[in-house]
């Protein structure tokens, strides 16, 4: 059952859980998390502005902080009144939670009155008791659905409900009120300039907005620009300056009391000179179960874009069409997660699960009923992977193909790869089990290429030899990013790389230091597309999802029109007859310890310099978090800042010090989870396990194993763990 249906709309994480309903969420602090920190807090959904979020790993919890319009940056940690961390069993929750907050915070972020953050600035104090942060501007209430109960709000927040309650009734009086004047239709129009003017009262005009949707073609809502007419209302009993706003001679709201003088003066000027006062209207609106929420903003500055139309069953991966066309509702995200959860069942248990089965089937030699669960499994990832549009996961089919190999069944070997190829939406597979197919074609006597997969397969996305060469080049524009930004598969681009640096004489292991143009590729609209490198015009590779946003947040800036984007830029090509490439761009001498310093080593030591930070301020916190900390110490470190130490020692065949070291951080986090009820970390477990086993010490292997196991809660062991010890006995009996 998906998170988003349980009664209390809750999503529970480590010593505290977001609650959310129609109007607010709340983070609510757990027993021990509030006798340090205080109880919570609440913040309005007008009010969230963004969303900072971190996935959970085997070795480090997760977390998801709410951006807070007018409140300073804090650092997300357990402690902070925004932020709630997670384990990587709750994970597929926060992910729902963190992209329906995403679609608020778009649609907060582009009201003129929200106050956004700069998330660069000194975190501040947090506060040790709950407080309700008041939201900036007028109200706005996204989807959510309709049995999401209230949070529990201090005498505080009822005042500030009635009061605002109250301030709404009046609102609705002078509206109704007020009546619906005659609009006239002069010859002619004079267009009014009130730039990104938020139109005040649309909760008042739902059949309004019915009305123009359902003309529009959108039953449910979307996004359209219409034109407006300003009509004054001079002889209004509750405001002599107010101004209604009409689209298609439907009032849609009035322009806000603080600006509705200026305004009407405008209008009535119009109107003498037997004008009507016109101006653009942006109008969104969402149709939740017969419940109309709508925004209309007057005079937009931003870019027009094309209309587009909310649905609730896609035909497509994501939240929008790839013309930008349509856009998943709220309820159709949340059917489609229900779906999906169904789908991935196989008698009531993911079929993820079922690793174990199938491995235990294989150890003790029964191929029938191996295969009988793998292909129940192929079945399930093929129907869930349905509901998403995307390709299903491949070790059902991986297993099934060595399986089908080892029997030399060749013919059955290709009929179940093919399978994989015909339910990937591309029909590319990966390279992996495209040389899988081949060979197994071959071995069943079969010729030429799969039908199965697609002609073009082999060409991975962004090789196009259209996009290798820097077309139509502009004049370059020099530009300086904030961060610096490495870029990805370079191998691709391996000759091009040997070329340019044999055209500047640059010897390998040594850097060249250059410029590139960059340039976002082609993508729909509002879309993003991958931001390609070009140095000296050739394509050198593309940036990586680590920093495309920074960089294509740069180059698509409006003060370098009919320019091309020149960013400096850092080339390394390492010597040896296997030489790896590292480009990176920006300020590079910020990420580039040393001159052969791989991409991958960056990151760890950028990573272990976070956790010894993390490490030293949750010390230097003490109470709660402080001790929390010292359960986690290994010989005075975070079990987590050993992981590249030990990976360092397997590197250098030290096996015996990396098992001390091992079995010493299995411990402290075999402590730490016994304290908050949860799973160990099994990345230490599977390492000394994999070392074990080098040792041929099998014995070994299945007792750190079997300790994994005795350390988990029900139903929170690893099914690698799992799987492994399934393995790891069925040698031990082999050679007994």
């Amino acid at each position: 059952m998906n998170t988003w249906d349980t009664p209390t709309t809750s999503f529970e994480g480590h010593g505290a859980r977001f609650d959310v309903d129609r109007t607010s969420i709340a983070k609510v602090n757990g027993t021990l998390t509030a006798a340090a920190f205080g109880t919570g807090i609440r913040v309005p959904l007008e009010s969230v502005v963004g969303v900072q979020y971190r996935a959970a790993t085997r070795l480090v919890n997760g977390h998801l902080q709410v951006v807070v319009a007018g409140a300073s940056p804090t650092k997300p940690v357990a402690g902070d009144p925004f932020t709630v961390v997670f384990t990587r069993k709750k994970q597929p929750a926060f992910e729902q939670l963190r992209d329906w907050l995403v679609h608020v915070a778009e649609i907060n972020r582009s009201r003129p009155d929200v106050i956004v953050p700069d998330t660069n600035a000194a975190a501040a104090p947090v506060p040790n008791n709950a407080e309700t942060i008041t939201p900036r501007g007028s109200s706005l209430r996204p989807d959510f659905p309709s049995n999401s109960p209230n949070v529990p709000q201090s005498p505080a927040d009822q005042r500030l409900s009635n009061a605002r309650t109250g301030l709404q009734v009046e609102r609705g009086r002078r509206v109704a009120d007020a009546g619906a004047p005659q609009v006239s239709k002069p010859r002619e129009a004079a267009r009014l300039s009130v730039k990104d003017m938020e139109v005040a009262g649309e909760s008042y005009q739902p059949k309004s907005f019915a009305r123009l949707f359902h003309h529009a073609g959108k039953p449910l809502g979307g996004q359209i620009w219409r034109e407006a007419e300003l009509v004054a209302e001079p002889k209004n009993p509750h405001d002599r300056h107010a101004v209604a706003v009409y689209v298609e001679e439907h009032k849609v709201g009035y322009v806000p009391a603080e600006r509705a003088s200026a305004v009407q003066a405008q209008v009535l000027r119009a109107k003498k000179a037997r004008q009507r006062a016109v101006v653009d209207a942006r109008i969104w609106a969402t149709n939740d179960h017969d419940e109309w929420s709508a925004r209309v903003t007057l005079d937009p500055t931003e870019e027009r874009e094309p209309d587009w139309a909310y649905v609730d069953r896609p035909r497509w991966p994501g939240r929008q069409s790839p013309d930008g066309s349509e856009r998943l509702t709220d309820v159709g995200l949340l059917r489609q997660m229900e779906e999906a959860d169904a789908a991935k069942l196989i008698n009531g248990r993911d079929f993820e699960t079922y690793r174990p089965d199938v491995a235990q089937a294989r150890a003790d030699g029964d191929t029938e009923r191996a295969l009988a669960l793998l292909d129940a499994c192929i079945t399930a990832a093929e129907h869930y992977a349905a509901v998403w549009f995307s390709c299903p996961v491949s070790w059902p089919t991986e297993q099934t193909a060595i399986i089908y190999r080892s029997l030399k069944n060749y013919e059955g070997e290709v009929v179940v790869l093919e399978r994989y190829f015909r339910a990937d939406p591309s029909h590319a597979g990966t390279k992996s089990l495209r040389t899988r197919l081949a060979r197994a074609r071959e071995l069943a006597g079969l010729r030429g290429p799969s039908p199965a997969v697609a002609v073009n397969a082999e060409r991975e996305p962004g090789n196009d030899p259209k996009q290798t060469v820097l077309v139509d080049p502009l004049p370059t524009r020099e530009v300086v990013l904030p961060e610096a930004a490495e870029l990805a598969r370079e191998k691709d681009y391996m000759d091009v790389i040997i070329a340019i640096l044999n055209k500047a004489q640059v010897p390998r292991g040594q850097a060249y230091y250059t410029k590139a143009v960059v340039r976002e590729l082609d993508h729909h609209p509002r879309g993003r597309g991958r931001v390609a490198v070009y140095v000296d015009q050739r394509l050198v590779g593309v940036v990586g999802a680590f920093e495309s946003d920074i960089v294509r947040d740069v180059i698509r800036r409006d003060d370098h029109p009919g320019h091309d984007v020149e960013i400096r830029c850092r080339v390394y090509l390492s010597d040896g007859s296997t030489p790896h490439a590292r480009i990176t761009l920006g300020p590079y001498e910020r990420v580039v310890a040393r001159e052969d310093e791989t991409e991958g080593a960056a990151r760890a030591r950028q990573d272990a310099e976070d956790q010894a930070q993390l490490r030293r301020e949750r010390l230097a916190a003490g109470g709660r978090e402080a001790e929390d900390q010292r359960r986690r110490l290994v010989r005075g470190q975070d079990l987590v800042e050993w992981v590249e130490p030990i990976n360092e020692l397997k590197r250098a065949n030290r096996y015996e010090d990396a098992l001390s070291l091992l079995h010493e951080c299995i411990d402290a986090a075999e402590q730490d989870a016994r304290f908050h009820g949860d799973s160990p970390a099994p990345w230490f477990t599977e390492q000394a396990a994999i070392l074990h086993r080098k040792a041929g010490d099998i014995a070994a292997e299945i007792a750190v194993l079997e300790r994994y196991q005795r350390a988990c809660p029900v139903g929170g062991r690893s099914t690698s763990i799992d799987e492994r010890l399934v393995k790891a006995k069925a040698r031990s009996r082999y050679n007994s």
